[in-house]
């Protein structure tokens, strides 16, 4: 098999909170690599530093050491403007929270990331063929409070690929949805990775993590175990849960967690 470029890698990354004199060290001293087609879980518990490892990779917060490279390129040596079109065409992020705007319509919301790039009758007809594909385009006309908690967030990751980004960055995407809901928009995910859809997830649950074909495993703001699968065979999949309830077994074991 062809040997993938990496996308992305991130080298001794920090980041730490800062609290009148109370200090946290949210990412600590964290390196990975992402590979062109990747779908990557990031698995910890709450306060583990999953979100702000992940909220760095999106170029959305600047580490206060470390360094991230885009394609070969230190991202926080680029422009202003070229990070900005890395945060709005390279790397599509999508919230726990939907973050739809609410005095917009779907179709709309699903549109207003790619305005900026392309004319507005290129981006309408893009996200209306995301709409039809995730069965939302009979709600294109609806406001975020008429939708369910999962038509929310289909909607918001439409949103997060209306540029077409070479990565996808997803925090807790089925954290706050029902389980029909949650295993819906895994099997979405599982579709775009197989379509070769580069991916990175972050979530509590193993049943998510799962779908990944790598799994990181993260406390106290480091990655303390690696797991790299195949692609995800649905009949293996309670081997996968197990390994994974393993490593975060044996993490506990060294007191890492």
């Amino acid at each position: 098999m062809e040997e993938q470029p990496v996308l992305l890698r991130a080298e001794n990354l920090s980041k730490v909170y800062q609290t009148g004199e109370l200090s946290c060290a949210a990412v600590d001293h964290t390196s990975l690599e992402i590979v062109k087609g990747d779908f990557i879980s990031i698995i910890g518990p709450s306060g583990s530093g999953k979100s702000s490892l992940l909220y760095l990779l999106a170029g959305q917060m600047k580490p206060d050491s470390g360094t991230i490279f885009w394609e070969g390129r230190s991202l926080w040596n680029m422009t202003e403007r070229q990070r900005a079109r890395y945060r709005g065409c390279e790397a599509g992020y999508v919230c726990q929270q939907s973050n739809l705007i609410d005095d917009l319509n779907i179709l709309c919301n699903v549109s207003l990331p790619g305005y900026l790039y392309e004319q507005k009758r290129i981006v309408d007809k893009r996200s209306l063929l995301w709409l039809k594909y995730l069965g939302l385009d009979s709600h294109k006309n609806k406001f975020p409070d008429e939708l369910s908690g999962g038509q929310r967030q289909k909607a918001a990751i439409a949103r997060a690929l209306i540029n077409k980004p070479k990565l996808l960055l997803l925090d807790e995407p089925t954290g706050s949805l029902d389980i029909v809901s949650g295993r819906q928009i895994l099997d979405m995910l599982l579709l775009f990775h197989a379509k070769g859809q580069s991916i990175v997830m972050v979530t509590h649950d193993i049943e998510a993590a799962a779908k990944g074909n790598k799994v990181f495993a993260i406390h106290n703001g480091r990655i303390d175990g690696v797991l790299e699968f195949g692609e995800y065979d649905r009949d293996k999949r309670r081997a996968r849960e197990t390994q994974i309830y393993e490593l975060l077994e044996e993490c506990k074991k060294k007191e890492m967690w």
